[in-house]
């Protein structure tokens, strides 16, 4: 694997396996809502100090747009690998406390799966 393909892959690993899958399931298994906890709140304290009803909204609408705009964006550098990739990171940060085998298994699987995403671009 040359430099630039190595790049590609290690950025795709890092931003969209191990960011957007593993920690959103690591997140959602340890019980903590990212979107109650601080889109919710912050959105709150935006509408009380400007005192505009309305922006809160903005504010729940703007987690679900950034999420399907990161997965987009997956599935445009890996395709459907990529996809399943991110996945199985996913899955990997869900089942890290109560099944760590299955959980390490799953990211290496992750991992396994960005190199051939990354590489091979299968676009189905």
């Amino acid at each position: 694997m040359g430099v630039a393909r190595r790049r590609r892959w290690a950025g795709f690993l890092r931003e969209y396996v191990i960011l957007l899958g593993f920690l959103s399931g690591l997140s959602l298994a340890i019980g903590f809502d990212l979107q109650e906890s601080i889109w919710k709140g912050a959105g709150a304290a935006l509408e009380a100090a400007l005192g505009v009803a309305g922006i809160g909204t903005l504010f729940v609408i703007l987690p679900t747009l950034l999420l399907a705009y990161s997965v987009w964006r997956a599935y445009r550098r890996g395709g459907v690998l990529g996809l399943g990739a991110v996945f199985c990171g996913f899955l990997g940060g869900l089942l890290l406390f109560t099944l760590p085998l299955h959980a390490a298994a799953l990211l290496g699987m992750a991992v396994l799966l960005s190199v051939v995403a990354v590489e091979k671009r299968i676009f189905l």
